[in-house]
């Protein structure tokens, strides 16, 4: 169960959607078949967050939401992924408010990081938006080039509005080449 969970999340990772769709499938099949409530929990989350990079909010909602039930008032790090991952989905859909009470349950997730950093970036706030998001990058290190690529983006966005032009090019910089190292589409 964990080697499919990684593997999943690995292509998530790579932004190898399609593929990492088709391992979710697959895992929800095996799940189904032997029983794994906490395995298919979990590959559902994943499979949520694929989702919604895809535009599938409303397949998105009901798998998170579905995941929030099953974990209940769990403290689990799953639970704090599903809650940050919906965090991110109701930003997505500007639905702010809802998505800053998500966020604030999960406020040390990285997603929820983000997510805040991105709603006060839309608010005007480039500066405390950067910080936040510089705060993240620092506790990553360089060669977690997945978990940084994730940030670079917005790490990028939010440098360049707070006035931090060298800042932006060097995540542009180390996002350019992780991506030519990652070698999916996207």
């Amino acid at each position: 169960g964990k080697v499919c969970c990684w593997l999943i999340a690995a292509c998530r990772g790579t932004q190898d959607v399609d593929r990492a769709v088709e391992w979710c499938r697959r895992v929800e099949a095996l799940c189904l078949e032997r029983d794994l409530q906490p395995l298919l929990t979990v590959c559902r989350i994943e499979y949520a967050t694929l989702q919604v990079a895809r535009g599938a909010w409303a397949g998105a909602e009901r798998e998170l939401t579905a995941a929030l039930d099953r974990l209940g008032t769990s403290q689990r790090a799953a639970r704090h992924d599903a809650v940050a991952r919906l965090g991110e989905l109701r930003r997505r859909q500007g639905r702010d408010d809802e998505a800053e009470v998500l966020f604030a349950q999960a406020e040390f997730h990285p997603v929820a990081v983000v997510g805040r950093a991105l709603l006060l970036l839309a608010e005007g706030e480039a500066g405390p938006a950067w910080s936040r998001i510089d705060g993240l990058l620092r506790g990553r290190p360089p060669e977690d080039r997945l978990d940084r690529a994730a940030v670079l983006l917005p790490a990028v966005r939010a440098a360049r509005a707070a006035g931090e032009d060298a800042a932006a090019q060097e995540c542009a910089k180390e996002l350019r080449v992780t991506a030519m190292a990652t070698g999916t589409p996207v």
